[in-house]
């Protein structure tokens, strides 16, 4: 895969980038032969990686996947 690109999210505690993580982990991509995404814990940073067929792709799978860590993230720290 030709583009890629690597984001980093940090929260108030380990515990959270955890929980962030795994909830996001479970969205697969909808096109997996155009795009894939791995992400890691370090710390309080999530840290995810994708890489991606072309310019378009990775632009919408990075733009998606902001969006649904805004929730997330929202959803978790009200709970915490």
């Amino acid at each position: 895969m030709r583009y890629s690109a690597e984001v980093s999210f940090e929260f108030a505690t380990e515990r959270i980038a955890v929980v962030v993580e795994e909830s996001l982990a479970v969205d697969k991509e909808l096109s997996p032969e155009s795009c894939e995404r791995s992400s890691r814990v370090e710390g309080k940073v999530v840290v995810v990686n994708f890489r991606a067929v072309d310019a378009k792709q990775l632009r919408v799978s990075v733009g998606s996947f902001f969006e649904m860590a805004e929730v997330a993230a929202e959803t978790v720290e009200l709970l915490a």
